[in-house]
């Protein structure tokens, strides 16, 4: 295998485990905020795996002997990405399955959030909601940038020019979003408030009577 063909199966592999890692992330969030929903679970299950059972199709699969090769231009310094017409249709097909996944992870956090509506502190569901349409903008619109760059351009360079930068999109936004809920002012807003003699019962601390004063009779609260 030569140097060229080597950096592109890398890349075509650290797209994969990239776009695995931020499924995986993406339902974690979703089945907390649905309470460990088996139901919700497994429907993003199975997306996912529909979704990288398309991308490995499209990626490892042989193509046809009659594939049109799409026009390489030279390059002085650098590694060219020789693929085909057929080749291309397969990689925006993979990208689109990027998008099925991130339009339902978004509709069931929206969901979730109009169902809870009434109650009196949703911070942390806004937080999940606006982040999440943050993330389902950006991302939809780098990923229809790419799928039409795939699609309209006439170079194999051009063609795959922003699927790098697609992927890299993709890592940044998932960060912000976990760096993002571990705002302390997004945890104190949104923490419940509870009856002290259920939430703090064992750590009660009761001060005796006295001599002095036998009608007093406090107790700290030792908090955790």
């Amino acid at each position: 295998m030569t140097p060229c063909k080597t950096v592109v199966v890398y890349d075509q592999w650290v797209i994969i485990i990239v776009q695995i890692i931020v499924g995986i992330i993406m339902i974690i969030r979703v089945y907390a905020l649905y309470m460990k929903s088996r139901r919700v679970l497994l429907f993003l299950v199975t997306v996912i795996l529909a979704g990288i059972s398309v991308s490995c199709w499209a990626l490892l699969s042989a193509l046809p002997a009659t594939a049109r090769p799409v026009p390489t231009p030279p390059l002085r310094n650098g590694c060219t990405v020789p693929i085909s017409y057929e080749k291309a249709e397969r990689i925006a097909i993979a990208w689109s399955t990027q998008l099925v996944f991130d339009a339902a992870v978004f509709v069931l956090t929206l969901w979730r959030t109009l169902r809870s509506l009434r109650l009196g502190n949703r911070a942390l569901l806004d937080i999940f909601t606006r982040d999440g349409a943050l993330y389902f903008g950006l991302m939809t619109g780098a990923n229809a940038a790419n799928i039409t760059a795939i699609l309209v351009f006439s170079t194999s360079t051009t063609k795959l020019l922003l699927s790098g930068f697609t992927n890299v999109i993709s890592c940044t936004m998932v960060s912000r979003l976990l760096l993002n809920l571990r705002d302390p002012k997004i945890l104190v807003s949104s923490q419940p408030m509870m009856p002290v003699a259920h939430h703090w019962k064992r750590n009660l601390v009761f001060e005796p009577q006295t001599m002095d004063d036998p009608e007093r009779n406090t107790y700290y609260v030792a908090a955790d």
